[in-house]
């Protein structure tokens, strides 16, 4: 480790602590992890973390979106969002968290990554290039673990230079800060759900100490569908944010009734489809009239495409669990 971390932190065995998960659920709060959940959309990740065990004491968000927000609002409403992430200084989070957070993670916007853009890369003045902004916090807050997430297209932008600089950037902590082992893989939600959509994950966590490595995870086996939930019985395509003439995936992806022929997806279907309780993204919180409102297709579509498929971040979580146990 390079320098001191100041910041008040928890013992290693502390930093992903099982049980119950949730204040939800009634959890303690005597022995959880504090949390910071980047780009947090609908609060993909933080149900990703509930469903692997993960006991949460304290936790804020960041998130620009009202709609997605609310729904993480009212699935968590002790979690404070923090707004823009270009806005968010070290020193609230720690006020807000009584100390640095043990976990971040961060989905980063594709918008300048994925294939349906542009591939323009992750320039500082390009949505993509908040990737900057997250690394920033990361320097600054030392977490003993990150997960992070982005499209598979990533690998090939800008032939393959945007890859590297990511590399570059997670691995090129400041000096004086800590030294970060990074992980990637590509996963394939087919192998979890019945969607076809690969996105490639990372992991980073303090390299002194460490008992192993978390990646390679081997799939599962590929989940089948039977006929009448997709297209001819055949996976998902992409759910992606918006919605088309064919409903809310790429490719005509649409459900097949027999007699009844073909549909669109509806948005409880998306979300069965990226690992979600039906109807999660259903209700939300009004920021302003604390009121519990019902959220519109089009905002539902719109946040199931944003976010991840929740079956592979908990298997993640639990091998990050699985290993750093050994600590």
């Amino acid at each position: 480790m390079k320098g001191s971390n100041t910041h008040p932190r928890s013992t290693p065995k502390e930093h992903i602590n099982t049980g119950t998960s949730s204040n939800r659920s009634g959890g303690g709060p005597a022995s959880g992890i504090r949390y910071l959940d980047l780009f947090s959309g609908c609060g993909g990740f933080r149900l990703a973390l509930e469903q692997a065990g993960v006991q949460i004491d304290n936790s804020v968000h960041c998130e620009i979106n009202k709609f997605a927000d609310r729904v993480y609002r009212y699935h968590y409403p002790e979690s404070r969002n923090l707004g823009d992430i270009q806005n968010v200084r070290a020193a609230e989070v720690i006020a807000q968290l009584t100390g640095s957070p043990d976990l971040i993670t961060f989905g980063w916007p594709c918008t300048n990554n994925c294939k349906a853009g542009k591939c323009e890369g992750q320039r500082r003045d390009l949505p993509s290039g908040l990737i900057h902004e997250a690394m920033r916090l990361i320097s600054e807050l030392q977490p003993q673990f990150w997960i992070a997430e982005n499209v598979e297209n990533l690998l090939s932008v800008k032939e393959g230079f945007d890859i590297i600089e990511t590399f570059q950037l997670f691995s090129s902590i400041p000096a004086g800060s800590v030294e970060y082992n990074v992980e990637m893989q590509v996963f394939d939600s087919v192998h979890y759900t019945g969607q076809s959509r690969r996105r490639t994950y990372f992991v980073g966590y303090i390299r002194e100490g460490c008992p192993g490595q978390i990646f390679p995870i081997l799939p599962e086996n590929k989940y089948h569908i039977q006929e009448g939930d997709s297209t001819q019985g055949q996976p998902s395509y992409t759910i992606v944010a918006r919605r088309g003439l064919s409903g809310v995936c790429e490719k005509d992806n649409l459900v097949f009734e027999g007699a009844r022929g073909f549909r669109g997806l509806t948005a409880k279907e998306c979300e069965i489809l990226q690992g979600m309780p039906p109807d999660y993204t259903l209700w939300g919180v009004h920021e302003k009239k604390e009121k519990k409102v019902k959220m519109s297709d089009s905002q539902r579509f719109q946040m199931l495409g944003n976010t991840i498929t929740i079956p592979i971040v908990v298997k993640i979580v639990k091998k990050l669990i699985e290993v750093f146990s050994e600590l």
